[in-house]
């Protein structure tokens, strides 16, 4: 697999695709693809060839087009936590972040995305200078457990299901990848392209967050039960465990919003790779 590029979008481009994509919003969380999305100047609305961010071109190329008949399907992307309160609002908040970087991704290259949970004012996540610890942001967090952010996305009827987490270890040098997908007692997924996609999603993210390993494993096999976010989803869908936050190093990078920018375009190409590109796993 080759090295993923340095995809790095000028601050100005992010601004105006995240306002685009805030106003079309569609109800409380449906987001569709929008023509103004791309080349456009945002500072003066004119057109413009260098809007687009080059290493995305190579991906978004690749990506369906509205008029293929495979074209826009609907990615639902569930930001986890807390589902109590006082549930892991660290993580929740570098959750939320990760789920709008990703949406911009999908969004330019033409996909739909459905958010399971919008709580978060963009521009407090982005713009406010607030810490991901910060009361004032935490304050927004909706609690909400995982079975019903499966049905919102289930109620929008969504293709994909991406849920976005973080880890959490006593052991403060731990640090690996881990990618998640649900099967049932026999350990047979019901989905059966779960299996490269969270592979390549593992390959993806253990190479951008750099840590010690990565795994694409079935959660009944990992944890001993279903995850109930996967579980309840009609629609096939991956859970990452991107890092663990519980590592002290880890957790300053995760407090860079540059890095997290990164960790969702790892998960993006994983999606392009394996449902546009038809990579069925890493070293193909």
């Amino acid at each position: 697999m080759q090295p993923l590029p340095n995809m790095h979008k000028p601050l100005k481009k992010f601004v105006f695709l995240l306002t685009i994509a805030i106003l079309t919003i569609t109800g409380q969380s449906g987001i569709s693809n929008t023509d103004s999305l791309s080349g456009t100047d945002a500072d003066t609305g004119a057109p413009s060839e260098t809007d687009t961010p080059t290493e995305l071109i190579d991906s978004a190329q690749t990506a369906p087009t509205p008029e293929s008949p495979a074209s826009a399907p609907v990615i639902c992307l569930s930001p986890g936590h807390p589902s109590l309160e006082g549930d892991k609002y660290y993580e929740a908040i570098i959750n939320r972040k990760v789920a709008w970087f990703l949406t911009i991704l999908l969004l330019e290259a033409d996909f739909n995305v459905v958010l399971a949970v919008n709580d978060v004012p963009p521009d407090n996540l982005f713009f406010a200078n607030l810490s991901n610890e910060d009361d004032a942001l935490w304050s927004d967090l909706q609690v909400m457990p995982p079975e019903e952010k499966a049905n919102r996305c289930n109620d929008a009827g969504a293709d994909y299901l991406i849920s976005i987490h973080h880890n959490f270890a006593y052991s403060p040098t731990m640090n690996e990848t881990m990618v998640f997908y649900t099967v049932d007692d026999n350990y047979r997924p019901r989905h059966t392209e779960v299996i490269p996609w969270a592979e390549n999603t593992a390959s993806y993210l253990g190479k951008v967050m750099e840590t010690d390993d990565e795994y694409a494993i079935a959660d009944m096999e990992r944890i001993g039960f279903q995850l109930g976010v996967l579980s309840n989803a009609e629609m096939p869908g991956i859970l990452t465990e991107a890092s663990f936050y519980s590592n002290p190093d880890e957790r300053a990078r995760l407090n860079d919003d540059l890095y997290l920018e990164k960790e969702a375009e790892a998960i993006f190409r994983a999606f392009v790779d394996t449902f546009v590109r038809g990579h069925q796993s890493p070293t193909q």
